[in-house]
């Protein structure tokens, strides 16, 4: 698709309020705010506090939810019939047998899932090999068994998410896959990597077991993999989100009812589903939302130890004297409600039916790794009494993986290095190769672990100056004292920033701006830079949106600081700026307001003196920057 590039001008007053003006006349117009959004935001800075929990934490999540809610607004790929006969064979064979066993009185065979590290080799092998067998073998016409199965996902964003049956639903999926790669699915304890040094270093993101974690994946078992969409698989870790901690587990293990655990849920730290999301978050890539995730074999590693996550849960009830298989919480959705069809599988199982005690004993789990031993795998150490991961080297130019603390093979230590170093710049290469990720609409996560990438806070450093040759203390010509004839609002209570923002140092400060599509499936990001030195500083960039002359777009703006402080957004509407929703429609019809390129827009707002510098077509004038969008 081809991109439409929009100005934004930034504005930071005070350090302490921000404002996102956009220019808008004739083709970009203000709209309301969609209701479902509108009334989240009321809702969750009604029991969330921005000085407690950082605005954009609040805004994200409602974004991410809204785009869940609608995402039926949005074109996507059409299901092949292939798909859902591939389906719903799988759960015949599951559950026939069952049955059989069951009239016979034969014992049920279990699928005993071990965590990944914990694995025989052997047995990690065959599991991949499986795997890669379906992506292979072909149930249709370009449709692989893999991608078939996979496809099964993005019919269920609404009825397996957002709600009770999202537990049930997804241990039936984890167990039709065991089907049809015919060995159990092993389990991501992301609790062993949360607790490194740095995640992104685990083994696991070696050749010998996920392979890549950054750009495309081009070595491990997943290697060279696309997707339907002639896209490769592609991961980002730690960009965003968190890994599941051992804390999450726990918080989560205080309650006693699913109504509890479940979503909506108005405390997101006791929320099973939100802890889920978390992960999904972190790796990025196709894995970060819910019509894509399962493109990726990841997927079915975590969502085996989330499954895991369910039965300790269910288990603790079971210690109360409550049956978890009569505890399907109520709900208003009406595609999770319990005596529902299961989509997309036969009629005879209903969603309730995911939360029997007889689906359950279909696998079982081999407990975690615990110290000392750490379960005898050279791939854990056990550190101030926890097992955690070792870190991963990667042999460079060459498909192999070694530990930290072991011997390197060949060319010695120097020519291995772990496996995030040099990692973002392949992210950004696989993007700048393959432009947007066509995956729709990201999991959200109100969660964000620090050492996820960002930019630091914004904060004016002190103002020093040279008098004779000496360096002397001086007063800063932008203090807020200096400014007589302007009104700066501070704030009684500060809003909460992540953990750690700290000082650049040098006075520049990055506002992020993003469009989200609510007619189209699509995010663009790009940011404005700003001074933070000034009561007052403003900036322009620009951002892109659907090509209008493909049709009228809607799409929602936020923009927030690198801190996570949200933006107000105000237009500029006859000359004034005023308070607007962040929502607009942009069209094709003039005055034209948009460039479908960044050289496009740039002419729109500059022009070429005869000295080749750039000056301005109006009075205003600023920094500007693109986000390239196919």
């Amino acid at each position: 698709m081809s991109p439409t590039v929009i100005l934004v001008e930034a504005l930071l007053m005070g350090c302490l309020v921000i404002n996102i003006p956009v220019r808008v006349s004739g083709l970009v117009e203000p709209l309301p705010m969609p209701d479902i959004l509108e009334n989240c935001y009321k809702y969750r800075t009604q029991i969330l506090n921005v000085t407690d929990m950082p605005a954009n934490e609040i805004s994200s999540f409602c974004i991410t939810n809204f785009l869940y809610k609608t995402y039926h607004l949005r074109p996507q790929r059409p299901i092949a019939n292939e798909t859902i006969q591939y389906a719903q064979e799988l759960f015949r064979q599951v559950f026939g047998d069952a049955q059989k066993r069951r009239r016979s009185k034969r014992q049920l065979t279990q699928s005993v899932r071990r965590e990944v590290r914990m694995m025989p080799r052997q047995m990690w092998n065959t599991f991949v090999a499986r795997i890669n067998i379906l992506k292979n073998q072909f149930v249709g016409p370009n449709i692989s068994r893999y991608d078939a199965f996979a496809d099964i996902h993005r019919l269920v964003i609404d009825s397996a998410h957002g709600g009770p049956n999202f537990f049930g639903w997804h241990a039936v999926y984890l167990i039709l896959f065991e089907r049809a790669v015919g060995v159990p699915v092993p389990y991501w304890d992301t609790r062993l990597d949360f607790y490194m040094e740095q995640p992104t270093d685990s083994v696991l993101w070696t050749p010998e077991f996920f392979g890549e974690g950054f750009g495309a994946v081009t070595n491990g078992p997943f290697a060279n993999w696309y997707t339907p969409d002639n896209i490769p698989l592609t991961r980002n870790i730690g960009n965003a989100g968190t890994l599941i901690s051992d804390e999450n587990v726990q918080a989560v293990l205080t309650r006693t009812r699913h109504s509890e655990i479940v979503e909506p849920n108005p405390n997101p730290q006791y929320s099973l589903e939100i802890h889920h999301n978390g992960p999904h978050v972190w790796v990025d890539g196709q894995l970060s939302a819910g019509v894509t995730a399962a493109q990726d074999p990841v997927f079915f590693m975590l969502h085996s130890f989330v499954n895991y996550f369910w039965v300790l849960f269910r288990n603790r009830q079971r210690g109360l004297g409550i049956d978890p298989a009569t505890d399907y919480p109520p709900t208003n959705n009406p595609s999770q409600q319990p005596f529902g069809r299961m989509i997309p599988f036969p009629f005879q199982l209903r969603n309730v039916d995911g939360y029997s005690n007889q689906i359950e004993a279909l696998s079982t789990y081999q407990p975690p790794p615990t110290c000392p031993t750490c379960g005898g795998s050279s791939y854990l150490e056990c550190v101030n009494g926890r097992c955690r991961s070792r870190v991963g080297l990667v042999a460079s130019g060459a498909p192999m993986a070694r530990m930290a603390g072991m011997d390197a093979m060949g060319g010695g230590a120097a020519a291995f290095s772990s496996p995030t170093a040099g990692g973002q710049a392949r992210a950004q290469q696989t993007v700048a190769q393959t432009g947007p990720l066509p995956i729709g609409n990201r999991f959200s996560t109100p969660f964000r672990d620090p050492r996820t990438r960002g930019d630091t806070i914004p904060n004016a450093p002190a103002r020093r100056g040279r008098r004779n040759g000496n360096l002397i203390e001086t007063n800063d010509m932008f203090e807020t004292q200096e400014y007589k004839g302007l009104k700066v609002e501070i704030k009684k209570r500060m809003p909460a920033t992540y953990k750690k923002c700290h000082v650049s140092g040098s006075g520049a400060s990055k506002v992020y701006v993003q469009t989200d599509g609510i007619d189209y499936s699509g995010r663009y990001k790009d940011y404005a830079v700003v001074d933070e030195r000034l009561p007052i500083s403003s900036s322009m960039t620009y951002i892109g949106v659907k090509n209008p002359t493909e049709g009228a777009a809607q799409f929602h703006m936020t923009a927030y600081d690198s801190c996570g402080r949200v933006c107000r957004p105000q237009c500029l509407t006859n000359g004034i700026y005023r308070p607007c929703s962040g929502t607009f429609r942009v069209t094709s019809t003039y005055p034209k307001m948009y460039g479908l390129s960044y050289e496009d827009a740039v002419k729109g707002i500059w022009k070429k003196g005869s000295n080749l510098l750039p000056e301005s077509h109006s009075e205003q004038k600023g920094t500007d920057d693109v986000n390239k969008v196919r």
